[in-house]
């Protein structure tokens, strides 16, 4: 594959001592610029692909930095000490190591620019997750098949018209990724997320649809996670639409 040539990533943070992102104590981090746009997303800074300026309690902040590749290495490896070690073997997520995950945004859309990133980590016998949508060209999942130890991937709405309309996104292109994932000769730990949310997600139609899909590939899941409607977003959102751009 070919080296993209400019290798600064896009972030907005990089959580240390994650106890909710994977396995085990990890460092997050978060890549900025996502393909949907959910309305209740929790990380609505992460949606844009550019820096944006916000007002909150009448002061002026920015979300999002660039950051190389050699200097965002050097920051998970801080916490190094506190991962684990992962050998590489199979085991169940509770018997995984901490280690570093890539959250969003969509870190898929950075995932050239991680490339360089992973192979340091896996030299180093850390363990790589990553929380997706998996709303991404196919060959970005490709790449990410190759370094991703652990994916999380949110199930969120299964009809057509309404992914489009709701949350932006292509649903075939979505079931087609899913259906590669699954169907590796090596399938790679998967975790599943569905958010619970009123008047999105939780009607009848759509949970039935998300049962299918669950019991489809149950085989190749190692687990999988109803999550609760929050309100956790809504400070960053309300900042975000009182920007100074």
């Amino acid at each position: 594959m070919e080296r993209v040539k400019d290798d600064r990533l896009l972030i907005t943070n990089i959580q240390r001592f994650s106890l909710h992102d994977g396995p085990g104590i990890r460092t997050t981090v978060f890549l900025k610029g996502c393909s949907l746009h959910c309305p209740w997303c929790c990380n609505p800074e992460n949606i844009s692909p550019e820096i944006q300026k916000y007002v909150k309690d009448g002061k002026e902040g920015i979300f999002g930095r660039y950051i190389t590749s050699d200097e965002l290495l050097k920051e998970v490896l801080k916490d190094k000490d506190f991962y684990g070690e992962y050998v590489g073997e199979y085991k169940g997520l509770e018997e995984l190591p901490g280690g570093v995950t890539f959250s969003g945004g969509e870190p898929l859309l950075q995932m050239q620019r991680l490339v360089p990133i992973c192979e340091h980590l896996h030299e180093k016998n850390v363990h790589i997750a990553a929380e997706t949508a998996l709303f991404v060209p196919a060959e970005l999942l490709e790449i990410a098949y190759e370094y991703i130890d652990l994916f999380y991937i949110d199930v969120k709405i299964l009809d057509d018209q309404r992914a489009m309309t709701v949350v932006g996104g292509n649903l075939k292109q979505y079931l087609e990724n899913l259906d590669w994932l699954m169907h590796r000769e090596k399938v790679p730990s998967i975790v599943i997320r569905v958010p619970m949310i009123s008047r999105y997600t939780d009607d009848k139609e759509n949970r039935e649809e998300i049962q299918k899909l669950l019991q489809k590939y149950r085989e190749f899941i190692i687990q999988v996670e109803y999550l609760e409607e929050h309100r956790l977003g809504e400070e960053k959102r309300k900042a975000l639409e009182r920007n100074i751009i």
